[in-house]
């Protein structure tokens, strides 16, 4: 498989992070050992995000088969030192697991898990889940994939694998009585093909995999995929329109007398995070979503794609991945015990049929609100 096959937010073959120097190994717990660099309070912190891991069921169950397996080494390191080593050869035997937060490194003969050193001053709790989502939802996985004759880059060719690790994460959250946790469980209770469909454009690796009935014809997925990131990226201008005239919009009624602030201000919160945050973060990734389309659809034309293409429509029936699937849904069947009054997840933050209300009425209380002003917001 050629190195733009990903997972998380990257797969690449990545020296092991500088920051990363060995100690003496501490054992923190089955399958786990703390890569003492060191560092006194990064060990201490270590240790208690292990055991953190330990309180959560789900963690609990999958640390003791990663025992089975072999230990996993946890350190802190910055994340300057996982940056892409892009003249080293693709190894699928050495794949790098690139979180935003957390990375791993398949090294001989030991598994390495790096945790972003900003996250020292957290809580235990707070990192536990992240620790879970790289160690045991996707590295564990891929070691077991291993194993089972699938082979790591074949598995992380497939969505299955986002989706297990955020069923880990999400899981251990809920058990942990994690709140922040709580909305993007009620996404994945609701429906995995629709979470699997919304994490799609987050970025290449995202993109380029596969369900298991999409690997019969990744040509027809891919370029499906294609056409609705270039929609969407052309669709970006006018939807930033749409968001600076709610700005302008709910400014004109702050400012008036007598408003629900309660739900302005709500609103606004959303539309300085559309317009600072997430218009920015998908102009910058739809692009690089597109870039690795178009190159895998070329790819795929070529002799070694056609092969690579086919190994994927074997893989597709294999017994690991159907194994996976069933995982997947006990640990949705898991959230579901652990959240039974779970609310619908959110669509979008502010009441927005609320804000719409409350200008009308302005309008047919005042002049000085443009009609044409609450149609370009809505």
């Amino acid at each position: 498989m050629k190195p733009s096959f990903c997972l998380a937010a990257a797969l690449a073959c990545l020296p092991l992070p500088a920051a990363g120097v060995s100690g003496s190994p501490i054992m923190a717990g089955p399958g786990l050992v703390v890569d003492d660099r060191g560092s006194p309070s990064e060990t201490r912190a270590l240790r208690r995000i292990a055991a953190s891991l330990a309180r959560s069921r789900t963690a609990a169950g999958l640390l003791q088969e990663l025992a089975i397996i072999g230990n996993a080494k946890i350190a802190f390191s910055s994340s300057a030192a996982s940056r892409k080593d892009e003249s080293a050869p693709f190894d699928p035997d050495r794949i790098t697991i690139q979180g935003t937060l957390a990375w791993a490194n398949f090294t001989e003969p030991q598994l390495r898990v790096f945790l972003d050193e900003k996250l020292l001053p957290y809580s235990p709790d707070r990192v536990a889940p992240i620790l879970a989502h790289e160690l045991l939802g996707h590295s564990l996985p891929l070691l077991k994939a291993d194993k089972a004759g699938l082979g790591r880059s074949v598995f992380a060719r497939f969505d299955g694998a986002e989706l297990y690790a955020s069923m880990v994460d999400s899981a251990v959250g809920l058990e942990l009585r994690l709140e922040s946790y709580e909305d993007e469980a009620s996404r994945l209770m609701r429906s995995t093909a629709a979470y699997v469909a919304e994490i799609r454009f987050w970025g290449a690796g995202y993109a380029l995999a596969l369900s298991r009935e999409e690997a019969a014809d990744p040509a027809t997925a891919y370029r499906k995929r294609l056409t609705m990131a270039r929609a969407s990226l052309r669709d970006l201008a006018g939807e930033r329109l749409r968001w600076k005239a709610r700005e302008a919009l709910l400014k004109h009624l702050l400012d008036e007398d007598g408003m629900n602030r309660a739900v302005l201000r709500t609103a606004r919160v959303e539309v300085r995070y559309r317009l600072d945050t997430y218009l920015p973060d998908r102009r910058e990734r739809l692009p690089q979503v597109i870039k690795a389309l178009e190159e895998e659809l070329a790819y795929g034309r070529t002799p070694t794609g056609k092969s690579d293409w086919k190994l994927l429509a074997e893989a597709a029936g294999h017994p690991f991945l159907k194994e996976l699937d069933e995982k997947i849904l006990f640990l949705q069947s898991r959230l579901r015990d652990l959240r039974p009054d779970a609310a619908p997840p959110r669509k979008e933050w502010a009441d927005w049929s609320a804000v719409q209300g409350i200008a009308e009425e302005d309008l047919r209380r005042h002049d000085g609100l443009d009609p044409k002003a609450v149609q370009s917001a809505f």
